[in-house]
Formats: C-alpha cells, sequence, structure tokens
C-alpha cells in the first residue's frame, strides 16, 4: 500500500501545487470571447500569453498540443482543451470549442454574463501536453492528405 500512497503523492502533488500557485497569482487572464456565429454554439477564447514566455515558444514551435483548464467560478474540475496560436502573434493562446456539456454550457453563461463588463473569471491553465507533430512528420512526404472533423480542426488551424 505504501509505494502506491508514495506513487500517487508525487504525481499528484506537482499538479495540485502548480493550481494553487496558478490560484493566488490570479490565473490566466481572458484577453477576449467571440461567439462563432453559425457554428452551432462555437466559442472562441483567446487567453493572455506573456511574448517572453515559455509558453509562447511552446506555442509557435510545437503542433497538436492542449492544456487542463479549471474556471473555479464554474467547476473546480479540470477539463482538456486543444489550443493553438495565430501565426506570428506570441501574446495569445486561443481555444475553440463547442458547447455541450455542462462545463462549456456553464462556461459560455458565465462568459456571456461578464462580457460586457470586460469581467471575465478567473482560468486555470495547466501546462502543455501533447504528442509527436504529426504535421511536421506529415510535411515530409511528397503528397499530403488530412482530413480533420469537427473541433478537430483546431490543432491545425495554425
Amino acid at each position: 500500500l505504501c509505494p502506491s500512497l508514495v506513487y500517487y503523492a508525487a504525481t499528484t502533488m506537482p499538479v495540485l501545487l502548480q493550481a494553487l500557485q496558478s490560484y493566488f497569482v490570479g490565473g490566466t487572464q481572458i484577453k477576449e470571447v467571440t461567439h462563432i456565429p453559425n457554428s452551432g454554439g462555437c466559442v472562441e477564447m483567446s487567453l493572455k500569453l506573456r511574448p517572453d514566455s515559455e509558453a509562447a515558444t511552446i506555442m509557435e514551435t510545437t503542433a497538436a498540443r492542449y492544456v487542463r483548464i479549471c474556471v473555479p467560478d464554474v467547476q473546480g474540475v479540470w477539463h482538456p482543451f486543444t489550443v493553438y496560436s495565430t501565426p506570428g502573434d506570441r501574446t495569445a493562446m486561443r481555444i475553440i470549442y463547442r458547447c455541450y456539456g455542462p462545463f462549456t454550457k456553464k462556461l459560455t453563461e458565465r462568459l456571456r454574463l461578464t462580457e460586457a463588463r470586460s469581467t471575465f473569471p478567473k482560468v486555470l491553465v495547466d501546462a502543455f501536453y501533447g504528442g509527436a507533430d504529426r504535421l511536421s512528420q506529415a510535411l515530409e512526404h511528397d503528397t499530403v492528405v488530412m482530413f480533420a472533423g469537427g473541433i478537430g480542426i483546431v490543432t491545425y488551424l495554425s
């Protein structure tokens, strides 16, 4: 039992400490929110990045990445979201999501309530995750055909 508890603590504590630090620093600031018309309820949320940060470099150099976010005003659970950036813009990390489940519906309602006043809720962002850079691997070939349906297109926008 002891090795299992040590393993659990070793894998959980860094994430909890990062979340607490992010919470007390004020989280990540939302720059802007766009409700995409004629998209079936999709919302684009732009989160502020420091241009000189490691996150900005990761956003420029790596494709197919995602982060986990927590919005304590909405729900205290962490949710994964695919992120992308606009080429050349090191000041924003963007998330596009469709209002489908309870969390995204509550988040969208909360963003609509505060949009006019520009007092967005606090967003906590966990580190970047992702696998191999499939786009770079694919571009090594002469002919490439890619299919991305639904919200899966997000990783290829930038």
